[in-house]
């Protein structure tokens, strides 16, 4: 019942036209500003780019998953709870090869039809895939099962040694988190089942083979949102907009431990725990 609106099965034909008009633009930015070649994308001379300089402040840099998919060697990638299989889409224009995994059955015949491969099924098909993958994406899916443990030690032994994992997911030491409290959009109840701190998930990776290559800030990503709830919820906006005045004067404080997501670029090292993965 929690997820019966739960946006993974596509967008709607007039969504979809307004989305792609979009992308005509967003896609030309990421190419012009960090070399990321996605389609659909507007045809522009490269000595007109310093024109885009006015999409700055209107179109996001793309997540940092994309970033760092960008300039890893091209390989085998799984997205772990792949939804629509859009990051599927962006990510074989890269030159990867993909595979999804994904529960919903609305959602990976979306997939399919797509024209990627998708397994229907939990992350314990992850078990097929002993020391073979090189990549594997977890964007915002560890937060929803009841023992990341066991997703993460599944995670790293479908990975090849030396192999890397993007996971991302909500952080419960996010600064919008503390400040608007049961508002804050990262929550989500009762879908969300577990949010760790920053420390915390770097705990729990290095116990399980796990090093940590980078890390990304997001910054008050989840504010909009959040402050829509307690307009929802009747909240006081005149308090609300105090604790907003306070986090403005946050956001050039905010880091990994306080950002509103954790975001890891794990390498897998060869050297883990041995815990048992779950098994159906």
């Amino acid at each position: 019942m929690a997820y019966l609106t739960y946006y993974t099965h596509g967008l709607s034909r007039g969504s979809y036209a307004l989305s792609t008009s979009k992308s005509l633009i967003r896609n030309l930015c990421y190419f012009a500003w960090f070399g990321i070649k996605l389609n659909p994308r507007l045809p522009f001379p490269r000595f007109m780019f310093p024109l885009l300089s006015v999409f700055r402040r209107r179109v996001a840099s793309p997540s940092f998953i994309l970033q760092v998919l960008n300039r890893l060697p091209k390989g085998k990638v799984i997205d772990v709870g792949c939804g629509d299989g859009q990051f599927l889409n962006s990510a074989k224009q890269l030159g990867w090869s993909t595979l999804g995994i994904e529960m919903d059955p609305e959602a990976v015949r979306v997939v399919r039809a797509s024209g990627h491969d998708v397994i229907q099924g939990t992350y314990e098909a992850l078990a097929d895939f002993d020391n073979k993958i090189d990549c594997v994406v977890c964007s915002h899916v560890l937060e929803h099962v009841h023992d990341p443990k066991s997703l993460l030690l599944a995670i790293s032994r479908a990975l090849k040694v030396g192999g890397i994992a993007l996971i991302s997911l909500p952080n419960a030491g996010s600064v919008v988190l503390h400040t608007l409290r049961e508002n804050w959009r990262g929550l989500e109840a009762p879908r969300h089942l577990a949010i760790p701190t920053f420390e915390g998930a770097l705990n729990l990776t290095r116990t399980l083979g796990f090093e940590t290559e980078a890390t990304f800030v997001s910054k008050l990503e989840t504010l909009d949102e959040s402050l829509a709830i307690a307009q929802f919820r009747g909240t006081d906006m005149h308090e609300v907009a105090k604790q907003v005045a306070l986090l403005k004067d946050w956001s050039g404080r905010v880091m990994e431990t306080n950002s509103d997501f954790i975001n890891l670029v794990l390498k897998k090292t060869g050297t883990r725990s041995e815990l048992p993965v779950a098994r159906g």
